[in-house]
């Protein structure tokens, strides 16, 4: 079956902490066959659907009694995924309460944070990246802000554990620290509110910088419209207007740090809005699903395209799939800079499925490959920071690596914000007047938070195939 580029959603998804659970094995042939119903479902979508169905094990070797969750993992290829688990999941929607952080926005804080350590600092913290605009979010309500360190949860140290809590969760106090020479310090106590479904438009900031020469954008998800509604463009139609306040920039910096993905659409729409206008009307690349058949991606002409001759793309570890086709898609035209931390790699998409029988099982296979027009996915390692450009070997830069240190600085300021200010030099801008905080940087390591259910931090594909 071939399927519609629509119903693909392009986003980093790890799966994390499958648990088993015993069942029984009565030999009466209706019930045994209604304890393998589900799994009878998820082998057979599996055998059509999986990229890598090859490798799927035979019948024979597999207990069709397991709990549905342990056996989808088995099914699972070595192929699928990177050191933080697969990207194919199952979820179970009456287990688990739809709990989510920035982009996840069915039930949130509204607080996009990392697990993170400090050097020579004691202690796991939970580090603030940025605040909902949603006025309506719990934390948009407090004093919570970007780069604030959240230290305890309900009087406990932040863990491994509780640190899901911050996904979404009942009234909950927050504590923040300040770093004061070596030591941590208590600085605000916050009361949250209850976690809620809140309105977050993926286009966060869009400024013009340097005398109108260079655009800034913003964009934390490939997301076209309100409540998971697939027929909803207003996100889509916010990317739109944001391109038009950017007419007649010369360069744009679009930061993706905090993208891990989202529609394929919304990808088009993206390349067919800043890509160089010779691409309008033309296949820009392909997904390829398992059965070799191909579905074309399109630059579309909307009436407004910044005719970019080059891009440069902030990115982080998290940087992914949607994300890193908008860089894979553009480099066969124009030069592409990467500056900041290799992404994540994923060159491959998914979509969802739900058993019709029973509709609270979803699963989210991985289900086709993604290519540029000339046949390029070489990413599976990711885009190490440096150029990409067609016609040319990829190029890795030394200088154009650069993390996120503490303080942070505010987003899409040029005079506090690190990674913005070195974009800017390397495009060749002077900074005179920015502080670059060289004296009083703290270095923080990122961590994958192991202890989260594998449905708790995932977003819903807002298109399913019901089977």
């Amino acid at each position: 079956m071939k399927l519609n580029k629509d119903i693909y959603r392009l986003s980093v998804l790890f799966i994390i902490g499958l648990f088993t659970l015993s069942s029984c094995g009565d030999d009466r042939s209706n019930e045994a066959k209604e304890l393998q119903e589900v799994q009878q479902w998820i082998y057979k979508t599996m055998e059509e659907h999986y990229l890598w169905n090859d490798e799927i094990p035979p019948r024979e070797k597999l207990n069709f009694f397991e709990e549905p969750k342990t056996f989808f993992g088995k099914l699972l290829s070595k192929n699928d995924g990177n050191e933080n688990g697969p990207y194919s999941y199952i979820e179970n929607k009456n287990d688990i309460p739809s709990t989510r952080g920035i982009p996840q926005t069915e039930y949130s804080y509204g607080i996009s944070f990392a697990y993170v350590t400090i050097k020579d600092i004691t202690g796991e913290f939970a580090l603030v990246q940025y605040i909902s605009k949603d006025k309506n979010s719990p934390a948009y309500k407090t004093n919570l802000k970007r780069g604030d360190l959240i230290s305890e949860i309900d009087g406990e140290k932040i863990n491994n554990k509780n640190i899901t809590k911050l996904l979404g969760d009942g009234e909950i106090q927050i504590k923040t620290s300040k770093i004061s020479g070596s030591s941590i310090i208590p600085e605000k106590t916050i009361n949250l509110e209850a976690a809620r479904k809140i309105d977050e438009n993926p286009v966060y900031i869009v400024k013009k910088l340097i005398e109108n020469k260079v655009g800034y954008l913003m964009y934390n998800q490939f997301e076209r419209g309100k409540n998971n509604d697939p027929e909803d463009t207003t996100y889509d139609d916010a990317l739109k207007q944001a391109i038009r306040e950017l007419q007649g920039v010369e360069d744009l910096i679009l930061d993706l740090r905090y993208n891990n993905g989202g529609y394929v659409t919304s990808a088009e729409l993206l390349i067919s809005l800043i890509g160089p206008r010779s691409i309008l009307g033309t296949k820009i690349g392909y997904m390829k699903s398992n059965k070799g058949e191909e579905t074309s991606l399109e630059a579309k002409d909307h009436g407004i395209n910044l005719d970019l001759k080059r891009l440069y793309v902030i990115t982080s570890g998290t940087t992914a799939s949607a994300s890193e086709l908008i860089i894979n898609c553009l480099r066969t035209d124009i030069p592409i800079h990467v500056i900041g931390l290799t992404t994540t790699g994923k060159n491959v998409g998914s979509n969802g499925f739900v058993f019709k029988k029973q509709p609270n099982w979803v699963i989210h296979p991985i289900t086709m490959q993604i290519y540029n027009k000339k046949g390029q996915s070489d990413y599976k390692d990711g885009f190490n920071p440096g150029i990409y450009e067609s016609g040319k070997p990829n190029l890795t830069k030394e200088n154009y690596i650069i993390k996120e240190k503490l303080p942070l600085g505010d987003i899409g300021n040029p005079e506090t914000e690190r990674l913005l200010q070195h974009t800017l030099r390397i495009m060749g801008y002077s900074l005179d007047g920015a502080s670059t905080r060289t004296t009083d940087t703290q270095d923080i390591k990122t961590y994958q938070i192991k202890e989260i259910d594998n449905s708790a931090n995932r977003r819903r594909a807002n298109n399913f195939i019901f089977d």
